[in-house]
């Protein structure tokens, strides 16, 4: 089979690599379309904390079950779409019902081959199938709406209150369209003006241009001068990290969702004159279900976040364009067929 295979940082091949094979309990899924993540781009370039070399990546994918080793319900012929983690299900984390944080975590597509390729294995376990009337083009982006779904609902916001959201990327934008689904108040602050026109497009109630504002004075005046109940930094940038305490309301939450290997110079003053909650959030642990019902409801705005196709063959220059322009694109969908 086909295969896009990462040697090292910027060195991305399409080759032919030997198909997998579904162990017990597990499914052979003919991948249809897998979108480039934020995180892949990291592997990439090198910089993710969780690189290793040489890899197959991908993880956003939609497919058709083609071989099953165990009992299922999932038939040859299926489309369905995959959770990506594969959590020990032993440890603290998982006996507390975060499998997202297992300290033994494998995850498909970083830890282990994934869906750059024309067939990968899943756990029976991590299959969903597609809803009718909802598309590949809609299933290929489950997986990151449920890191937005997981992030949405870390800080516990209530319907009616505000949030801030920084960085509207594709995990900021689901995670603005989620919150919307819960009644929230988005504010969404972006340096692209695109992505802040991809904002509105999802709900985002106002926009702040991060390059030309002071973010704090609008967040201020849209508050009456409390601040966001929460905050969600979806960026990555240990400054913007830093900043997002300053715009939490007292007593409110900053949510990080954003990856980074750098320290982040955090004003512990501040943390506790204002007795702030600091949530990490990580992956999805569960939410393939909730966004497969949302998006099949018709609830969510995933039609609008796919900007390009590319074939399998034309990966290595996708990856290359958005590591050299980066904010030209929302999602880019690779197509295996």
């Amino acid at each position: 089979m086909r295969a896009a295979v990462l040697y090292g940082p910027f060195d991305l091949r399409v080759e032919e690599v030997p198909r997998p094979t579904p162990g017990p309990g597990e499914a052979l899924v003919r991948i249809r379309k897998v979108g480039i993540c934020g995180g892949d781009l990291h592997y990439y370039d090198g910089t993710s904390p969780y690189c290793h070399f040489p890899s197959i990546h991908g993880h956003e994918m939609v497919g058709t079950v083609e071989a099953v080793a165990g009992d299922s319900d999932l038939h040859a012929g299926e489309l369905v779409t995959g959770e990506i983690l594969r959590p020990c299900g032993t440890c603290f984390a998982c006996r507390h019902g975060k499998p997202n944080c297992c300290a033994n975590l494998r995850v498909i597509g970083a830890s282990s081959p994934g869906a750059y390729a024309e067939y990968a294995v899943y756990p029976l376990a991590n299959l969903h199938r597609v809803p009718a009337g909802l598309t590949e083009d809609d299933a290929v982006l489950t997986e990151p709406y449920s890191i937005g779904h997981h992030i949405s609902h870390r800080a516990g916001i209530a319907a009616g209150e505000t949030a801030l959201v920084m960085g509207a990327g594709a995990i900021g934008l689901t995670t603005i369209d989620v919150l919307k689904t819960m009644g929230v108040r988005v504010i969404a602050c972006d340096l692209s003006e695109r992505r802040l026109a991809a904002a509105r497009r999802f709900g985002a109630d106002f926009c702040i241009h991060g390059a030309t504002e002071e973010v704090g004075v609008r967040v201020a005046a849209l508050t009456d001068g409390e601040g966001a109940a929460a905050v969600y930094e979806a960026t990555g940038n240990p400054s913007v990290m830093a900043q997002a305490l300053d715009y939490a309301a007292a007593g409110g939450t900053v949510v990080l969702a954003g990856i980074t290997g750098k320290p982040i110079a955090i004003d512990g003053l501040l943390v506790t004159k204002k007795e702030l909650s600091i949530l990490g959030s990580r992956n999805a642990a569960g939410e393939f279900p909730a966004v497969l019902r949302l998006m099949a409801e018709g609830r969510l705005h995933q039609r609008e976040m796919i900007t390009r196709h590319v074939p399998l063959a034309e990966a290595p220059e996708a990856f290359r364009h958005l590591h050299e322009r980066p904010g030209e694109e929302i999602k880019v969908v690779i197509e295996m067929a």
